[in-house]
């Protein structure tokens, strides 16, 4: 009977496990596209170099949905500053959708994802107190 019961729970274990396996790599596959569509998107400034523009981010907003919200919290932590800024300001053209996630991740123990959910939160105010004085490409559609 123990055994039985021992079965059953190391069952329950690994399909609980597997199917957190099979998420993550959902994720971890949504993150490399997200990637690859910002280096994809990426403009060349009169500074000489590539960087994330409103061009950039108009791109990327017509690839995301508010299902990738929590994809792009954790690019605010990415290694590479360009995936930082460019999912900072995806995460404010995803608006009030973004918002408690963002919340969030201003609390955050770690630098670069507070600083980066609370630049698109200031994004986020400027884009509805003053949407004239804002580049529309980095304002909620």
């Amino acid at each position: 009977m123990i055994r039985l019961r021992c079965m059953a729970v190391i069952c329950v274990v690994s399909v609980c496990v597997m199917a957190g396996a099979g998420a993550q790599t959902a994720d971890s596959a949504r993150y490399a596209e997200i990637i690859e569509l910002i280096d994809d998107n990426l403009h060349f400034t009169t500074h000489f170099r590539w960087a994330v523009t409103g061009e950039t981010i108009a791109g990327l907003r017509d690839e995301v949905t508010p299902d990738d919200i929590s994809v792009l919290i954790e690019m605010l932590d990415d290694e590479d500053g360009k995936a930082r800024v460019a999912a900072s300001g995806v995460l404010t053209t995803l608006g009030d959708d973004a918002r408690p996630a963002l919340e969030a991740a201003k609390a955050s123990p770690d630098y670069r994802v507070s600083m980066g959910a609370n630049d698109a939160l200031i994004r986020l105010t400027e884009c509805r107190r003053n949407p004239a004085g804002m580049n529309p490409d980095a304002c909620p559609r």
